[in-house]
């Protein structure tokens, strides 16, 4: 649709406001943020994810969905996914495998540490120290630098010969794995893949440890901690994105085990990770229960372990502010206002009548651009909305609702 006579090159609103950190477009990947929405809420985060609390909770009591708790924490990843020294991973759990259980989240934050090349820094800092003080075994500190310069980040496979004297690499591995174990204070399956994976094939590393059965995954997690600790990196920041699907998805008696799993999870973090999760109302009540005792006496829905989440005010101001935001990053030319052609009191409306959710909000503002596109372009106020308010609200005009946000507007 030609949106050009509102002086966007397109409509500026999610149709379905969901966070996607996968897609291309801004609308859904967490790329538009207005932080004053959220500017209490944020300082909170911001003060507990410094102090290195294990365990965050990002709640929502009022609502189920459509506060804006993925976009918070979509938009703390984003912050610090570029802090030097910082491991910063981005999960989203899910109902069903491998997300849905502790073992799952754990092989799914070491893919993503991987895919995001924290291993390979890990790689690289742990095989430069050891090609320098073992010095044996055809490696040296100036071919491995002029390599990790060649090769930026894992590959299908390391010509680990190409750049060294060695002959044999997996023989090389199972010295490093030894020398790692040792250095590290590591042990079991998690040195033993690592040093084997990246020394070969490192992009084989994601599918290797999902695959192994052997060891505990809760283990080989902490173990993948150790190393990239020991690599430099001072912290590490897990954000598990709707995690509500996947405590709601778990049957009520295998919740102890759910709740003992991510349990061990927050002890094998202790000093190294925090992780950030989403919650509603409902994921909320069934983590307040006996069953989820073992994850509760650690980590308590609690003001130290929360932030909590709400709706606008129905009345509130930021509103516009929000949409002139997203507008924004969609205008071409010069507009006659920041909201074009939006009026602001019919943006008041709108976030009257949804209550404040902003997953509401901008979902019906995307149909209200889009009506006023098959209309001809009209200025959308107030008088607009209400001649067509079942199409731009999404339903029929309530008067007892319309005067008492007259009312409302008045005061």
């Amino acid at each position: 649709m030609d949106y050009k006579p509102y002086y966007l090159t397109e409509n500026p609103f999610p149709e379905l406001a969901v966070v996607k950190t996968d897609s291309p477009d801004i609308r859904l990947n967490g790329t538009i943020f207005l932080e004053e929405i959220f500017e209490k809420e944020i300082e909170s985060l911001r003060q507990k994810l410094d102090s290195g609390i294990s365990l965050i909770y990002l709640t929502g009591l009022q609502f189920e969905r459509g506060v804006g708790k993925s976009a918070v924490l979509v938009h703390e990843w984003r912050r610090l996914r570029n802090t030097p020294q910082t491991v910063c991973i981005y999960v989203r759990c899910t109902e069903s495998t491998p997300n849905n259980r502790p073992s799952g989240i754990c092989a799914s934050i070491a893919a993503e540490m991987h895919n995001q090349g924290y291993l390979w820094q890990a790689f690289r800092h742990h095989l430069m120290a050891y090609a320098e003080e073992e010095g044996r075994g055809g490696l040296t500190r100036s071919s491995l630098e002029t390599m990790f310069n060649v090769i930026k980040g894992p590959v299908d496979t390391l010509p680990l010969t190409l750049y060294s004297h060695v002959a044999n690499p997996e023989g090389i591995a199972r010295n490093f794995t030894e020398w790692l174990s040792e250095k590290v204070k590591t042990e079991g399956s998690a040195p033993r893949l690592f040093a084997t994976c990246y020394l070969t094939r490192p992009n084989t590393f994601p599918e290797n440890f999902a695959r192994i059965r052997t060891e505990d995954r809760i283990t080989m997690y902490e173990n993948i901690l150790r190393i990239t600790s020991s690599a430099g990196f001072t912290r590490h920041y897990f954000f598990l994105d709707q995690m509500e699907d996947t405590i709601m998805a778990t049957p009520t008696g295998r919740m102890g085990e759910f709740s003992l799993g991510m349990r061990r999870i927050l002890e094998a973090s202790i000093n190294k990770a925090t992780i950030v999760v989403t919650l509603h109302p409902d994921s909320e009540l069934k983590l307040n229960t006996s069953a989820a005792q073992h994850l509760q006496n650690l980590a308590p829905l609690d003001e130290r372990h929360t932030v909590d989440l709400t709706t606008l005010d129905r009345r509130s101001e930021k509103t516009v502010s929000l949409v002139a935001e997203y507008m924004k990053h969609f205008r071409q030319g010069e507009s006659p206002t920041p909201t074009y052609p939006l009026d602001h009191e019919a943006i008041r409306y709108l976030c009257y009548l949804k209550d404040g959710n902003i997953r509401l909000i901008l979902q019906q503002l995307h149909q209200c651009l889009k009506l006023g596109v098959t209309d001809g372009y009209p200025v959308i106020d107030l008088n607009y909305i209400l001649r067509h308010h079942g199409e731009t609200m999404g339903s029929e005009l309530n008067t007892t609702k319309y005067e008492e946000f007259k009312g409302s507007s008045q005061n």
